[in-house]
């Protein structure tokens, strides 16, 4: 069992996935909507850094800061991982 956790304050459990495949397509979600909050505001990135962690049991296996950025379109972060290997 995967926890997606946002850890800033007040940290928030977000969602729970069966493999962290499926955590990772939770995380790619909770982006996408943060992403689209700094387009919709017009805030940028500038007041919009969030902390993420994925936990397996207790203990965290992927931490990310997202800072959306307005002026680009998104790009899905579960993918970035998925390429770069970081995964099993």
């Amino acid at each position: 069992m995967f926890e997606l956790w946002q850890t800033n304050e007040p940290a928030a459990r977000l969602a729970d996935a069966q493999t962290l495949d499926g955590a990772l397509d939770h995380l790619d979600t909770a982006c996408r909507v943060r992403h689209e909050q700094a387009a919709a505001n017009g805030e940028g990135a500038c007041h919009m850094r969030q902390r993420f962690e994925i936990r397996d049991a207790a203990d965290p296996i992927v931490f990310l800061t997202y800072t959306p950025d307005a002026d680009r379109p998104f790009e899905s972060v579960a993918s970035v991982f998925r390429s770069a290997g970081a995964t099993p």
